[in-house]
């Protein structure tokens, strides 16, 4: 039963590890708001699990499982729900204290690196309109030009 101010979204969780699988789709999804899309893109992951024995998956598709969530009316929660659905600027780091001429660009919310700049030059990433990692999207709109 769904009470009123409630969210239900759905998500695919990995039983063997009990986590929540965010990187099945190309971009990434952390939930889905109707099970059907949900279950569409744990069939076409299991097609292509199939279709290409060759590649290595991070999740066995054995172990991959639709769960509905239920998420009461909390500004904090639905703060984090939509949050990552809202483009964020990357957080630029510099990993060397000694040398402005290295800069990596990384996800504002799990902090993985998507792309570095190297002397001016853009290198060892890509842009991506989400994070591979976490499905946060990324506003590239302001980057410098190299």
């Amino acid at each position: 039963m769904v009470k009123e101010n409630s969210i239900t979204l759905y998500a695919i969780r990995d039983r063997s590890t009990g986590k929540f699988a965010t990187n099945l789709t190309n971009p990434s999804h952390k939930f889905w708001e109707k099970r059907g899309s949900c279950e569409s893109a744990l069939a076409a992951y299991k097609r292509r699990y199939y279709n290409k024995a060759a590649r290595t998956y991070k999740h066995k598709p054995e172990d991959l499982e639709v769960v509905e969530l239920l998420f009461v009316e909390s500004k904090n929660i639905q703060m984090t729900i939509h949050e990552g659905l809202m483009p964020s600027k990357p957080i630029v780091t510099r990993p060397y204290s000694n040398s402005d001429s290295v800069e990596d660009y990384k996800c504002p919310a799990c902090g993985d690196r998507l792309i570095s700049r190297v002397q001016g030059q853009w290198t060892a990433g890509r842009f991506v309109k989400h994070c591979p990692e976490c499905g946060q999207a990324i506003d590239w709109e302001d980057k410098p030009n190299g």
